[in-house]
């Protein structure tokens, strides 16, 4: 199954915008070792796993 980047946001509480769709800044950022796609918010300057 396959992710769109436009489905993630960032799980950060401390992002000013967490959980938020509008004016996020989340890019695809390589794998993680169990080949997950590792994602990284502009915002917040932090990485992480996105599931759903």
């Amino acid at each position: 199954m396959t992710r769109k980047t436009d489905e993630v946001m960032c799980p950060n509480p401390k992002c000013g915008y967490y959980l938020k769709a509008e004016g996020k800044a989340i890019i695809k950022r390589g794998k993680y070792k169990t080949g997950h796609q590792r994602y990284y918010c502009k915002h917040c300057n932090k990485f992480f796993l996105w599931i759903q």
